[in-house]
């Protein structure tokens, strides 16, 4: 089964070019390269105008059914869609999607983008040092300790991690989020803190 990851939209925003491109859809991260490598040699107008979306989000382009939002031409008179790039398809099996729209296309999802970016602020008390953190809202308090043990401090596992819940320290769930531990996003203009006590097993990393 295919992992379906979460991304941040500045995360989606680098991949623009021809041979790396993603697109945001309603909140789901669309990887087309295989699309656009498939027409490179059948390349056309409307090729190049989605092209011009790389990393960007073209939700605005349709009904939030998923449908392609229509227009009246003013010359001809004929219903046309907005976003012709939607038209296309490609021309192998492999990157093809079979009588539907290529928004619709499991192939090309690989992610949903993050309800929102949360900051975290982590505070070791035996150092006495703190660091902020960019996460997502679904990341676990359990991602969120990996991503730190990564990045920060390869004696994580050394400490004990505790949030203050009515001035009475308390532990921090790992299966959950941010807001499973009670800090709701709409808090986050002081952000989140969690607080490392430092125990006497000094894990190895």
């Amino acid at each position: 089964m295919k992992t379906i990851k979460i991304y941040k939209r500045d995360e989606v925003a680098p991949h623009n070019k021809l041979d790396d491109f993603w697109v945001i859809f309603y909140g789901k991260v669309l990887n087309l390269t295989p699309f656009i490598q498939d027409r490179l040699f059948t390349w056309n107008c409307n090729l190049s105008y989605l092209a011009a979306f790389g990393g960007k989000d073209i939700s605005h382009f349709f009904y939030e059914n998923g449908e392609p939002i229509t227009e009246i031409s003013g010359r001809s008179g004929v219903i046309r869609v907005v976003f012709t790039p939607i038209l296309e398809t490609a021309r192998t099996a492999t990157a093809k999607s079979i009588n539907d729209l290529w928004t619709r296309d499991p192939l090309y999802h690989i992610g949903n983008i993050t309800a929102c970016v949360r900051t975290v602020r982590i505070v070791n008390t035996f150092i006495n040092t703190e660091v902020k953190m960019v996460v997502n809202e679904e990341d676990t308090l359990g991602k969120i300790f990996r991503m730190y043990k990564n990045k920060y401090n390869h004696h994580a596992s050394s400490y004990l991690w505790r949030k203050f819940v009515n001035n009475v320290k308390t532990p921090i769930d790992f299966s959950t989020n941010l807001t499973g531990n009670g800090f709701p996003p709409d808090d986050d203009y002081l952000a989140p803190s969690i607080f490392l006590y430092f125990t006497d097993d000094f894990t190895v990393a």
